[in-house]
């Protein structure tokens, strides 16, 4: 059983910084954008964690 579930994985991916970045990297989702994605995932349906894996056809 994994104490983080994949949900709460990509949560903690999109919004934390993890390193150190330089000024031009990629930056963690402010609150706004986090409350747009959030958003748009609960009107198509989808959870956060499913932002990691890729749904095979």
């Amino acid at each position: 059983m994994s104490i983080i579930n994949n949900d709460m994985q990509a949560i903690i991916l999109l919004t934390l910084p993890l390193a150190r970045a330089a000024k031009d990297e990629y930056s963690p989702l402010t609150q706004t954008e986090w409350n747009r994605l959030a958003d748009w995932l609960q009107q198509k349906n989808i959870k956060a964690g499913d932002l990691l894996w890729q749904k095979s056809c």
